[in-house]
């Protein structure tokens, strides 16, 4: 069995849409700062019920909102085809299809890939919307992101 830390220099992230060949943006250049969590058991809460004051069972509650945050450096031209652009479906990514069910709110795919050491792991979480942040700095202007996804975290 392969192992070793993985650290971000062996991961990247990547914005898709929900066409049949999909358009894609990879994420960065960048801190690797990319969190994300909530990831639980059937993707949905347990809700404690009780008997009398006394604890009885868990139930299945309603689905996990999966929170992710992280910053790139903005690297040139920011119109067009920049991670900005795929988060609020501008640029080259106005006519994007978005992976929400309803078809009518824009919503992503993002996907967190380790390679390491023969060893990849895929975390790809579904139907996301985010919010873009700018700030200024002397290491390099920053796009900060917060993304919430809806459709859970499938692991391969």
């Amino acid at each position: 069995m392969a192992h070793g830390v993985i650290t971000r220099r062996y991961t990247s992230v990547t914005i898709k849409d929900g066409a049949g060949t999909p358009l894609t943006r990879a994420v960065g250049p960048g801190p690797g700062d990319f969190k994300f969590s909530t990831l639980e058991n059937g993707n949905y809460a347990a809700i404690k019920v009780l008997d009398r004051g006394q604890f009885y069972e868990l139930v299945p509650g309603d689905d996990n909102e999966i929170k992710v945050s992280g910053s790139i450096y903005v690297d040139g031209d920011q119109t067009g085809t920049s991670v900005v652009d795929a988060v609020l479906k501008t640029g080259d990514w106005a006519s994007a299809t978005t992976t929400d069910p309803g078809g009518v709110v824009w919503a992503f795919t993002l996907v967190l890939t380790e390679v390491y050491s023969g060893v990849t792991n895929v975390y790809t979480l579904a139907k996301c919307r985010g919010i873009a942040s700018w700030e200024e700095s002397d290491a390099g202007n920053k796009l900060s992101f917060d993304v919430t996804c809806y459709g859970g975290c499938t692991r391969t």
